[in-house]
Formats: structure tokens, C-alpha cells, sequence
């Protein structure tokens, strides 16, 4: 088993005799981290808030608290991905496959903790949470633009999957926003000059500074950027995008010299335009290049095509 000295286990149930029981179960594994046992929905609500965990048993009935509506609750949380085993005192297949389509890992009986060993699905989901978060740190290093400060394209790539699933879960649309920045250049500049960088940055800061805590922000390439806006529909992003161009015109001024620029923006939105992370960025691709040829700079995937250039006959 991996290292677990830094794990937390967090067990939602009344049930003394149940908690004393996986104790048990877990002294007879490797496992060193902490146990956290709480008995109301609020307790359990903030320890999602406030810990990284790495398994939660959640029992199906307790006094003060419906199993599968604070299943529906812990699941819905932002970043919240470990396994939520939901304990059941007798099999109710019925019950169980409401959990899983909730967004539970299993369910597990009771009675499976009480003869003193771990269930082996709880075990494996543990060792698997354990592995993907090491696996998450390794990334980190890799995972945001040096200049900017902001993610890159591999994160949004995974932060999309995230948005997706928790979306499905919570019945809540959210919008992927694709920016090009158009940097103004003058005679004998280059986009990739030394004010390149710290544009990027400066812009980077605009972009959290004038969105709120839960939008995410990545640069993509030297011109492009994207944005995770959650619970937004595409009807709703006007006060958005017009926060961002407002941003954009003010004026880039360092040291070094001074740049102006403009912005392109193509808003997608879950689920009126796809369902998958790879479908709605190709389609914020192609909507931010539509954008190009309106007046606004803005485009939506409502946002007809431009018509096709007229070739000249040659006679």
C-alpha cells in the first residue's frame, strides 16, 4: 500500500459500534493516516470542505440525514473524488443502484466490517485514491504556464473531464470561453518579443481578477486562452465577456515598452453543445475563429459561419 501517513478516512454515521469495528479492520492493514467521524450532514459537509480524503463511508440511514440525498451533496462539491462507499444494514439492490447512479463508488453491508477484516472493493479504492493523488502532485510541476501563471492545455484537458462529471451529477450547465488576444503591433515588433511574457502575465491576472472564485484560467499558447466558467449557461455570459474586453483595451505599460491589444472570444456551453470535454473543445475552437468575423469579436456556437470567399473566374 502506498504511503497513507498524510490520508484521512472520513466515516458519516452514528453508529459506535460500527466505527469501532472498521477501526478494527483498518489496524489490520498498512494504512497509517487519520479516521474522521462525524454524525450530521454539516459535519460531514466540512470535512469534504476541508480535507483531501481518501474514502468516505457514508451510511444509508441515520438519524438526521438521508443517505442519498447527502450523497447527491458530498459528490457535488468542487474537487471532491474520493470513493463514497454507501454502508447498507441489510443488501437493497434497489438502494444500491439509486447510490451508484449518484455518483457512489459501491455499496458495502455493515456486516462486512464486522468480522474484523476490510472489504477488498474498500481496500483497492483507497490504494486507487492514494495512487491518483501522488499521480496529481507528480503533475502539478507541469501543469501551468510559466508566464502567466495560468494552467495549460494538459490541465484544462482534465479540469474539462472534472467539470463534465460534476455537471452530470448536479444537473448544473457551465461554459468553456476560448480567447485570442490580438496584440497590436507596430512596425518592426514581433509577437514573440521580450514584452511577449509579461504580457501574458498582466493578462493572466486581468483574467482572475475580473472573474470570480470559482472560474478556472489557462493559456494555451502565446495568443490563446481559455476559461472554465461553472454554473453558467451560454445565455448568461454577456457580464462576463464584456469584463474581459473591458480588461483587454486598457493598456499593457512596463518598463520595457507599452503594447495594445483586442480579443476574440467563442463560448461553448454544457450540455447544449456537447456532452464530452473533446467535443466542446473542438467546438470552442471553431467558435472562436467564427468570432473573428463579427463585429463584437464575439461568437457563441448560434453564430452563423462566415460565407465562403468568392474565387474569381479567370477567363
Amino acid at each position: 500500500m502506498p504511503d497513507t501517513t498524510d490520508s484521512r478516512i472520513l466515516i458519516i454515521d452514528h453508529d459506535a459500534g460500527f466505527r469501532a469495528a472498521f477501526q478494527r479492520a483498518i489496524d489490520l492493514t498498512d494504512w497509517q493516516g487519520s479516521i474522521a467521524v462525524v454524525a450530521t450532514a454539516e459535519q460531514a459537509l466540512e470535512q469534504v470542505r476541508t480535507h483531501r480524503l481518501d474514502c468516505i463511508l457514508l451510511a444509508a440511514s441515520s438519524p438526521g440525514f438521508d443517505g442519498l440525498d447527502l450523497l447527491g451533496r458530498i459528490v457535488a462539491e468542487p474537487g471532491m473524488d474520493a470513493p463514497v462507499f454507501l454502508v447498507l444494514d441489510q443488501l437493497d439492490e434497489s438502494l444500491v443502484s439509486r447510490a451508484l447512479a449518484a455518483g457512489a463508488f459501491d455499496g458495502v453491508l455493515r456486516s462486512r466490517f464486522m468480522v474484523g477484516s476490510l472489504p477488498r472493493v474498500v481496500d483497492m479504492a483507497i490504494q486507487q485514491t492514494r495512487q491518483r493523488h501522488s499521480a496529481m502532485q507528480d503533475e502539478s510541476s507541469v501543469s501551468f504556464d510559466d508566464a502567466s501563471g495560468l494552467g495549460n492545455g494538459a490541465l484544462l484537458i482534465r479540469d474539462l473531464a472534472r467539470a463534465v462529471a460534476a455537471a452530470e451529477r448536479s444537473n448544473q450547465p457551465f461554459c468553456l470561453l476560448m480567447m485570442d488576444l490580438q496584440r497590436f503591433l507596430k512596425p518592426g515588433q514581433s509577437e514573440n518579443d521580450a514584452l511577449a511574457p509579461r504580457i501574458a502575465a498582466e493578462f493572466g491576472q486581468r483574467l482572475v481578477k475580473g472573474g470570480r472564485k470559482s472560474d478556472l484560467f489557462y493559456r494555451l499558447s502565446n495568443q490563446r486562452f481559455a476559461a472554465v466558467l461553472d454554473g453558467t449557461d451560454v445565455s448568461n455570459h454577456p457580464a462576463f465577456t464584456r469584463r474581459i474586453r473591458q480588461a483587454v483595451l486598457m493598456p499593457f505599460r512596463f518598463d520595457e515598452g507599452a503594447a495594445e491589444a483586442d480579443i476574440r472570444m467563442g463560448v461553448v456551453g454544457y450540455p447544449t453543445d456537447g456532452g464530452k470535454p473533446e467535443i466542446l473543445l473542438r467546438m470552442a475552437e471553431t467558435v472562436v475563429q467564427r468570432a473573428r468575423h463579427t463585429r463584437e469579436g464575439l461568437a457563441t456556437s448560434a453564430t452563423p459561419a462566415a460565407p465562403p470567399v468568392a474565387k474569381r473566374r479567370i477567363s
